[in-house]
């Protein structure tokens, strides 16, 4: 009988065990999730034109792939129209005043050899004694000095052949650069942004579009405040779609911003901007990349030491 109750207070003892509540264990975080744009390293260019006129012929989009010197799109100068019509009005100008200066060379050579013709007279009279000697060095002094005109006539005449040839290449080149001025790449990479159409009116130092030069990508990311102060320089980093599960890619912290910020357009959804605040870091990626699309978000789970 006694061995019999001793069991019993023994199984009672451990049924009382049972039921009392486990004290809860703290949970263990090893990673922190941040939101991340790829970009290239060397960041994105803004592309401008300094030419104002009208978009008249389009080579790419918005997405495209393109190497440095390929021209993007053409475009019609209003200015260049002026300066060809201004350059036009010269030319005819110094073609009408060239006319003339012929016109005169002409009638100069004529008056020039009528009073040679006067002069050789008066000599062979003076020769037979019947012209004086006054009459025929008169008559030497006008045919020297029309013959003088006449000689700076021509010498005019070349200086305004020159000015004509000067005036005729400057309406040829502006018949070239009218045709259509192209827009190269200075650089090659991908449009990001490629904001012209046909018929548009570009101005001087306008911004049309971004290139995302090729090369090596990095994660500009942010990290909510909750979590700010747990992330450093050299921890590891795994980068997915926004709500997939495939690895695309790893990366190592090379900058952890020193202050808090407010959240940039990473964050889209309404009142995500202004609701809390944010670290900034960026992502240096190991090996291959080429399963991240540049512009495009992606989680950047951090793993914490």
């Amino acid at each position: 009988m006694t061995f019999l109750l001793l069991a019993l207070a023994v199984g009672c003892g451990k049924d009382d065990k049972k039921v009392n509540p486990t004290v809860e264990q703290p949970v263990v975080v090893n990673q922190v999730v941040g939101i991340g744009k790829v970009l290239p390293e060397d960041g994105i260019a803004l592309l401008s034109t300094d030419q104002m006129g009208i978009v008249t012929k389009l080579n790419v989009k918005m997405g495209d792939s393109i190497k440095a010197g390929q021209v993007l799109f053409e475009l019609k100068s209003d200015a260049q129209k002026l300066d060809k019509k201004q350059a036009l009005a010269q030319l005819e100008t110094q073609r009408a005043k060239n006319s003339a200066q012929d016109g005169e060379i002409a009638r100069a050579k004529i008056k020039m050899e009528e009073l040679f013709g006067v002069y050789q007279t008066s000599k062979r009279l003076l020769a037979q004694g019947a012209e004086t000697k006054e009459k025929t060095a008169q008559d030497e002094s006008n045919y020297k000095q029309q013959k003088a005109l006449y000689q700076e006539s021509l010498q005019n005449q070349r200086a305004n052949g020159l000015a004509l040839r000067e005036l005729e290449t400057a309406v040829s080149k502006q018949n070239l650069v009218l045709e259509d001025t192209q827009y190269k790449a200075l650089a090659n990479g991908v449009l990001l942004r490629f904001d012209i159409t046909l018929g548009q009116q570009l101005n001087v130092s306008s911004t049309f579009g971004e290139l995302a030069p090729f090369g090596p990508l990095v994660i500009e990311g942010e990290v909510d405040e909750m979590y700010a102060n747990q992330i450093q320089k050299g921890m590891q980093v795994e980068i997915y779609g926004i709500g997939q599960t495939q690895k695309l890619a790893t990366g190592t912290l090379i900058f952890v911003g020193a202050a808090l910020q407010n959240k940039s357009i990473l964050y889209e959804s309404v009142g995500e901007g202004s609701d809390r605040r944010v670290r900034r870091f960026t992502v240096a990626l190991d090996g291959d990349q080429k399963n991240l699309l540049i512009n495009s978000k992606v989680e950047c789970k951090i793993v914490l030491k």
